[in-house]
């Protein structure tokens, strides 16, 4: 019978060493829909789907990206 690894909690190090990792991969990545740019982070919400259309229509509109009119308008706050 094969014994089985017990795992411990991880320290706040180790945790640091694998974010920066994970950070220095994805700026050295060039599949831009796996990674956000460096210094930004991926951001999901639920949206009411009339919403998401509005949304959609005023990037359109504009010729922005959405990210772009989120960012403006939590700047503005």
């Amino acid at each position: 019978m094969a014994k089985t690894a017990s795992m411990k909690k991880p320290n706040l190090s180790a945790v640091t060493a694998f974010a920066e990792r994970k950070q220095h991969k994805a700026a050295t990545t060039n599949d831009n829909s796996r990674f956000p740019p460096p210094g930004s982070v991926r951001l999901t919400v639920n949206l009411r789907e009339d919403l998401h259309l509005k949304l959609k229509i005023k990037a359109a509109h504009d010729r922005r990206p959405i990210g772009k009119l989120v960012e403006e308008w939590v700047e503005s706050m």
